[in-house]
């Protein structure tokens, strides 16, 4: 069984995925893939563009019925192998005899078509990581949030996990680890992050979600509800997919119930470690300021108040698109920080009439 976990990045995919590994016969992948756009660009572009590579587009996909050799995927999928190696290094155990990855190590075929290549690649990478283990199923995640329907129509058997997560503290997160943490500019993602974060991924998400309610092929879990009982959360998932649930269901773990010597940093502050159990209200814990600005607010409250009632969420504003334009007339201290090259400098001008154009 091939398993699709999907959300819009800042949003607990990273934290649910962890909590699932150790699922019964279930390979967790631990990096986040691109199988699709990847595919389609490197097909179409020979190589994966910006804005696919930052999750910023709804474009259509046209090259998927193609077929790609080994050597077209080996450079853009080797920053995943590296990726994994640092996690095998880091592991407690097991894997750590792994000492070199690389594509024709994972990928048997010289050409091959994207569902094969997305099958062979996860199965290839769990043998190799875990040879102790027989895999039964394999479980990825991608924020491929807007291409569900084509991973529907190429994988017709696959399961999709839904990962959501309350916009304005999506939102929150993905600027305090874009500007405070990273110190990038707001036209790093696309053009304009927050245009990205709702009009590709979060409402793309959403309206997704809304037309499969009564599809068995589907489960959507919040992440509202994952922290307070991951447990509980976990075992539902666990039970939909008819399989037995990971032995440490509050412990984060990798590549089968194991233990990381250490997690890294959390993203949205510098200095804090990742914890390795669940924390039900990390904000709170870690003293985070609101980053958002009120007119941000109110923005997502406009683009998302159509789908925030279908997922149990409340907005929390009460602006008209109106009110907001109104407040796009003037700049404010966000938009050109951190151009501080040409550039980023020339980026953040496009950036600030792009804004407002898809506002407008």
């Amino acid at each position: 069984m091939l398993i699709g976990l999907f959300g819009t990045g800042r949003n607990g995919s990273s934290l649910i995925g962890r909590l699932l590994d150790g699922l019964q016969d279930t390979y967790v992948h631990p990096v986040e893939e691109k199988f699709l756009t990847a595919f389609d660009d490197i097909a179409g572009h020979g190589r994966v563009t910006r804005l696919v590579e930052q999750n910023c587009t709804t474009r259509r996909l046209t090259k998927l019925d193609e077929r790609l050799s080994r050597e077209q995927f080996a450079s853009y999928y080797q920053l995943s192998l590296d990726a994994i190696m640092k996690h095998c290094a880091e592991t407690v155990g097991l894997p750590g005899e792994v000492q070199e990855l690389s594509l024709d190590k994972v990928v048997p075929g010289q050409a091959c078509s994207v569902a094969t290549f997305t099958r062979e690649y996860l199965a290839g990478l769990a043998a190799l990581i875990r040879p102790d283990v027989v895999f039964r199923h394999h479980l990825f995640k991608s924020i491929e949030v807007p291409y569900i329907a084509e991973y529907e129509h190429v994988f017709p058997e696959m399961k999709f996990i839904h990962i959501v997560r309350d916009p304005v503290a999506v939102c929150s997160s993905q600027k305090r680890s874009l500007m405070e943490n990273k110190g990038l500019p707001a036209c790093y993602l696309g053009f304009d992050w927050l245009t990205c974060m709702l009009d590709k991924r979060w409402v793309p998400h959403a309206r997704f979600i809304a037309g499969r309610r009564e599809d068995p092929r589907h489960i959507v879990v919040r992440y509202e509800d994952l922290v307070k009982a991951p447990s509980e959360e976990i075992g539902r998932v666990a039970a939909w997919l008819d399989l037995a649930p990971p032995p440490r269901p509050m412990d984060q773990t990798v590549f089968h119930d194991l233990d990381k010597s250490k997690w890294g940093y959390n993203p949205s502050k510098k200095g804090v470690e990742s914890p390795t159990k669940v924390v039900a209200d990390l904000q709170q814990k870690n003293r985070y300021d609101e980053v958002l600005t009120s007119r941000e607010i109110d923005l997502i409250a406009v683009k998302t108040r159509n789908w925030l009632s279908g997922l149990g969420y409340e907005s929390k504003s009460d602006a008209t698109l109106g009110e907001v334009v109104a407040k796009y007339f003037t700049l404010d201290k966000w938009e050109l920080m951190h151009c501080n090259t040409p550039r980023y400098l020339m980026r953040g001008l496009i950036g600030l009439v792009h804004r407002r154009v898809n506002l407008f």
